[in-house]
């Protein structure tokens, strides 16, 4: 079973260098019975963003995702208030 995955956001480098980080789509705190729905974008992961100094970036994701292994997954709908995860080496932030 294949379902497209979209997101669009903006992030914003404050820096006065680049970074580049891998992001992880994380699912909502409000989720019921491990369903999963926003973390499906992982699995056409990962996802390695560089954003240039002092510059904000429009990220556009969208991906066609196999989910026919993947148990208790959503079969449709939509989302706001995504919370992902970036990483750079061994720094997180939780967005």
């Amino acid at each position: 079973m294949a379902r497209n995955g979209e997101c669009d956001f903006v992030l914003h480098n404050r820096s006065n260098e680049a970074v580049t980080f891998e992001l992880e789509f994380l699912d909502s705190f409000f989720m019921e019975d491990e369903v999963r729905m926003q973390s499906l974008m992982n699995l056409a992961g990962p996802f390695s963003i560089t954003i240039e100094a002092n510059r904000k970036k429009s990220i556009h994701l969208k991906e066609l995702l196999d989910l026919s292994d993947v148990p208790k997954h959503i079969s449709g709908g939509s989302s706001f208030n995504i919370y992902f995860k970036l990483t750079d080496g061994n720094i997180t932030r939780i967005l």
